[in-house]
């Protein structure tokens, strides 16, 4: 589905058109537009499914070859060292070749939200990076190591077909663009939508933390942006800047992704987080996890990303801003996490 825009716009409809004509026009328009993405969506998942099972005959072919050449090794211990020496090159490049072949296995998956829908995730590593901002504001800061573990992130934010093949409803005011991120939704909502998928998929699904969204951005990147430190630049990364009063969100996937695939991170919709909000990070947790806090009147949570309405500033890796979690606005929008 990358960079391919599935997007258009709702039929003109002539005065004095009687509005069950309209209606149904509307309808078929939906339903028409629905189909393409879950074509598309369908071929996605056919070749990753394709690819998947090509690797693992790759993976037990290499599995025999380096079973063979310990036994060869073993047998032929009082053979010359240059000979042993070419064995054990040989058997290290098929190490190396399994290695990276079971990570593939393990690089995609995808999550079934019914309809013929499908959620694509990307196995994101585990390591280490400094999270926060090297600006003057106090709520980025103060910068601090944190260690995550791996998991999978939604390689999009969710959107409306995925969102309505789930849940049976669509809150989204830039409605009947199944490709464009679900928006207008409220934390609670996003809560809910991981517990079901949760539920139909066997998997534990969740927001992500504040860590965790931060460095899936960044992808192993110190700068301002996954791409570096130039403004002018984030027109071709991120959908920003644009009036609320004339804009709207965009397909998703049509932007340059980071290093990782992770699509629509510096401009989109805004993304919440798990946590709550908290005025800085002093105290913050440095393993990887949500920052929760006992005190129950706390409604405020975190979102992080630009959106569409969103100044550069906004849009930074470390950006990060609070709203309550029953905010319903059209900028806010979420993405989903796997534990690995």
């Amino acid at each position: 589905m990358d960079n391919r825009n599935l997007d258009g716009e709702l039929p003109h409809f002539e005065d004095g058109e009687s509005l069950v004509a309209a209606d149904i026009n509307k309808i078929t328009y939906y339903i028409t537009n629905l189909k393409r993405l879950i074509d598309t969506l369908k071929v996605d998942y056919d070749n990753q499914q394709e690819q998947l099972k090509q690797q693992k005959e790759e993976t037990k072919t290499i599995k025999q070859d380096i079973e063979r050449l310990k036994q060869n090794l073993a047998a032929n211990k009082d053979n010359s060292q240059t000979e042993i020496e070419k064995l054990q090159n040989e058997l290290k490049l098929l190490q190396q070749r399994l290695s990276t072949l079971e990570y593939q296995q393990k690089k995609d998956k995808f999550l079934d939200c019914g309809n013929g829908v499908y959620l694509p995730l990307i196995l994101i590593p585990g390591g280490e990076f400094w999270m926060g901002g090297n600006s003057d504001n106090s709520w980025e800061q103060p910068t601090h190591l944190v260690t995550i573990t791996p998991f999978y992130m939604a390689k999009y934010p969710v959107t409306q077909a995925q969102y309505q093949g789930l849940m049976a409803r669509n809150p989204s005011k830039f409605s009947l663009k199944d490709n464009h991120p679900v928006d207008s939704i409220t934390w609670e909502e996003a809560v809910e939508f991981c517990q079901i998928l949760s539920t139909k998929t066997n998997t534990t699904v969740c927001l992500p933390s504040e860590a965790q969204w931060e460095y899936c951005c960044r992808a192993n990147t110190t700068t301002k942006y996954y791409f570096g430190e130039q403004d002018e630049k984030l027109i071709e990364y991120g959908w920003y800047g644009e009036k609320y009063e004339t804009g709207s969100t965009h397909p998703v996937g049509m932007k340059t992704p980071n290093l990782w695939e992770l699509f629509d991170m510096h401009g989109n919709v805004s993304e919440w987080c798990q946590d709550e909000w908290h005025d800085n990070y002093q105290g913050a947790p440095d393993d990887g996890s949500s920052w929760e806090s006992t005190n129950s009147n706390i409604n405020l949570r975190v979102a992080r990303g630009g959106s569409w309405i969103s100044l550069s500033t906004s849009c930074k890796s470390a950006s990060r801003g609070p709203f309550p979690s029953k905010l319903r606005d059209p900028s806010l929008g979420f993405r989903v996490i796997v534990k690995g």
